[in-house]
């Protein structure tokens, strides 16, 4: 049994060799912290219509990033957009916006913008 062992380590050992380098050669990707969006605004406002547009995030090489809009009743949207339409249906409150990288589904600090409605009129702060 202890040469079975010794011969399954022996073929492993470049493989993990291999793996341990290569996440040693990528230091900056585990330190890698995904950027909040900026300039998070509303903009087309209007009678149950209007849009929260942001920055675009400039994603690492090799990596692509998209956003969360999580909503005021908690349902999260994904978009690669960096625009979100504001729901027909009021859903006054808070929006929280995250840039999300694809390599590892990392996300950012929440950027907040707040929606009301008033008489029908979207309205952001």
């Amino acid at each position: 049994m202890g040469l079975c062992c010794a011969l399954l380590a022996w073929a492993a050992a470049p493989a993990l060799a291999a793996f341990v380098g290569s996440v040693l050669a990528e230091s900056s990707f585990a330190s890698y912290t995904v950027p909040a969006p900026g300039n998070v605004r509303c903009t087309g406002l209007g009678v149950l219509r209007g849009q929260i547009v942001l920055d675009p995030v400039t994603p690492p090489s090799g990596a692509t990033i998209s956003y969360d809009i999580t909503q005021p009743d908690g349902r999260v949207v994904n978009s690669a957009a960096t625009s979100y339409s504001l729901p027909a249906v009021s859903l006054i409150g808070s929006y929280v916006v995250q840039a999300r990288l694809s390599a590892g589904g990392w996300r950012s600090a929440g950027v907040t913008i707040n929606v009301t409605n008033v008489a029908g009129v979207y309205i952001c702060a």
